[in-house]
């Protein structure tokens, strides 16, 4: 599940065009997990476990996150694409030694907003 905090900056191109760039902090809680991990060029998994947070095995997995977001998109007439990215800031891993960061290297997604006038 995730939160995102974000401030936008919106250019008017036209009356029912504009582009825009947001940034900002978000918050992520996972609420369930699975892995499944494959040397490059194999089809079987050398480590397979699915359910990461309630494991014995598995257990460098933290369920908080939180990342620095940003990004841009378009808006015509009321349909909005956007892409953003996010880096992680916190250290992921339970383990001493290991560094493990979440970040998500391109997210589009394409909405609708609902005009006020």
């Amino acid at each position: 599940m995730s939160v995102e905090d974000n401030l936008e900056y919106r250019i008017t191109l036209a009356k029912n065009v504009a582009l825009f760039v947001n940034g900002g902090f978000g918050m992520d809680i996972g609420l369930a997990g699975s892995i499944t991990a494959t040397n490059e060029g194999e089809d079987e998994p050398y480590y397979e476990d699915k359910s990461i947070y309630n494991s014995d095995e598995w257990t460098t997995q933290k369920r908080f996150n939180l990342s620095y977001e940003f990004g841009g998109g378009v808006q015509v007439y009321g349909v909005q694409v956007s892409f953003n990215v996010a880096k992680g800031l916190l250290n992921h891993s339970n383990q001493d030694g290991i560094s493990m960061k979440v970040n998500k290297p391109m997210m589009i997604s394409v909405a609708y907003v609902f005009s006020g006038n």
